[in-house]
């Protein structure tokens, strides 16, 4: 994989990484691109040390940098998900339960639990305010949310006629979506 660019003062520049290197394998596993290089980095906590191994000048080095947040990202969630276990089928999403490894992903969350919308997973049954990639569901209908299978249940006790109000964590605020059967 060519690196094309280093962010200034960022932790690849700050490791020495350069552009033109051409990244070879992170942590001793091959690389095959560009893609495979961005998802395997999402998997390590911000602070992790990782070995990269780059080609500079016809010479293999390999160059340790220190991982940092990149919370603007919200779709690096997306290759975590098994769409068999993680849809959530009535409101469309893949959902992934907030344990100590997503939590340390996402420092600064209000709550140590809930379900956090990695992605669209095809239509609603619901119409109104959207989730999005990246919001964390903390309730239900004021019936709090631990998990993907804790929303489920909650989703499964409402009639069609019931509304859905959910309450999540969107870009460090708290907000209620409203939702109806359409």
């Amino acid at each position: 994989m060519l690196i094309s660019d280093v962010a200034p003062d960022g932790p690849a520049d700050i490791a020495g990484l350069q552009p033109g290197d051409i990244a070879v394998s992170l942590n001793g596993k091959t690389l095959e691109d560009a893609q495979e290089m961005q998802i395997n980095l999402y998997r390590y906590a911000p602070g992790s040390k990782i070995d990269i191994q780059v080609i500079r000048d016809g010479a293999k080095r390999t160059i340790q940098v220190t991982t940092a947040e990149q919370r603007d990202d919200p779709q690096r969630f997306a290759d975590m998900v098994d769409p068999a276990k993680n849809m959530v089928k009535r409101l469309g999403i893949l959902g992934i339960d907030v344990d100590r490894k997503i939590a340390a992903l996402l420092p600064g969350l209000r709550k140590n639990y809930g379900v956090l919308v990695a992605a669209r997973g095809g239509d609603s049954a619901y119409s109104g305010d959207e989730l999005q990639p990246g919001d964390v569901i903390y309730s239900a209908n004021t019936t709090p949310v631990t998990d993907v299978a804790s929303l489920r249940k909650a989703l499964d006790g409402l009639k069609d006629t019931d509304p859905l109000v959910l309450q999540v964590e969107r870009d460090g605020g708290l907000l209620y979506l409203t939702l109806e059967i359409e």
